[in-house]
């Protein structure tokens, strides 16, 4: 989906892929897929008075150069074998972080062909209990793609082009204070809807802007909240980013309320107000915390599923 004004994308899609040498698997095959924003870093960094030169020297993705972008996307897709009670297939545990490769995605808005596809970053900053996460596009090893033969000029064009797809997609400001978003504020939710399976190879992440009315928030410890949207949220707008109308992301598609009637969240008063086919939306304040984890180093892969029903299912 581009930006009618400067026609730069406005969101993207990650496809994860999987290959088991062990298991026989000579190419990678492609295991699922979701949406997925960029964010802005700089201002990321300024609003939580961080210098570059704050950046622990341990922490290789983050330069201050600038040529690494986070994006932030569904965990459930980049690491499923940590949901094995959505995903129930027994192969699917046999799968580890070094078995994965994700890339970014920008699609056509009208048909859904692929523009351009990025490798990104094979590190995953997972929140430890919640379904997000935070990878890099390595924007520098996209400039630095060798070029030879008699079609170099040519080849250095394309490059360059590539360069600019990523250096310019929108990144989106994180908006975390209370008045960012409150009960009946019309919402814009973005991702891509799908035309059959995820893990299917033939799959064809549409983009897709669902618009919606925010309904109400529950603060810590669910960081939650909840929106009616004009239809229900499609599996493939997972990891996508909601925003508001000052055009700031207030938050992350994590998914739909199922089975409101023994919905377990509690917030101390009536939960009359939760209904099936709601979005569950996570609070920008969660996928903000794990990005300052990923600056300060203490971020990184999480190596087991969490022990409580405190995710969110996927849409």
């Amino acid at each position: 989906m581009r930006n009618a004004k400067n026609g730069h994308h406005l969101f993207s899609a990650v496809c994860a892929r999987f290959m088991l040498p062990d298991q026989g698997m000579t190419q990678y095959e492609v295991l699922s897929r979701a949406s997925a924003f960029a964010v802005d870093l700089g201002a990321l960094m300024h609003k939580a008075g961080i210098a570059s030169g704050d950046i622990p020297h341990d922490t290789p993705v983050l330069t201050t150069d600038g040529s690494y972008h986070p994006i932030a996307t569904s965990l459930h897709v980049v690491r499923p074998f940590l949901f094995p009670r959505y995903y129930p297939d027994e192969w699917l545990q046999f799968i580890r972080p070094e078995n994965i490769r994700v890339t970014l995605e920008f699609r056509e808005t009208e048909s859904g062909a692929l523009v351009d596809e990025f490798p990104l970053v094979p590190k995953v900053y997972a929140h430890p209990t919640r379904d997000v996460a935070v990878m890099f596009a390595d924007l520098q090893a996209i400039s630095n793609a060798s070029v030879s033969g008699e079609n170099r000029d040519l080849d250095i064009v394309a490059v360059a082009g590539r360069v600019a797809l990523l250096e310019n997609c929108y990144k989106f400001k994180l908006a975390t204070d209370e008045g960012a978003c409150s009960p009946g504020d019309e919402l814009a939710f973005g991702g891509h809807l799908l035309n059959t399976e995820p893990h299917e190879e033939d799959c064809v992440p549409l983009p897709a802007i669902v618009t919606g009315t925010m309904v109400r928030s529950f603060p810590p410890p669910q960081e939650l909240i909840l929106a009616e949207t004009e239809v229900v949220l499609q599996p493939g707008m997972c990891g996508g980013p909601v925003v508001n109308q000052d055009g700031a992301c207030v938050g992350m598609i994590e998914g739909v309320v199922q089975n409101a009637a023994a919905a377990t969240i509690d917030s101390g008063d009536s939960n009359d107000e939760v209904r099936d086919g709601m979005a569950a939306v996570m609070p920008a304040s969660v996928v903000e915390s794990l990005l300052l984890e990923a600056i300060d180093g203490r971020g990184g892969e999480r190596h087991h599923p969490p022990h409580d029903d405190s995710v969110t299912p996927p849409p």
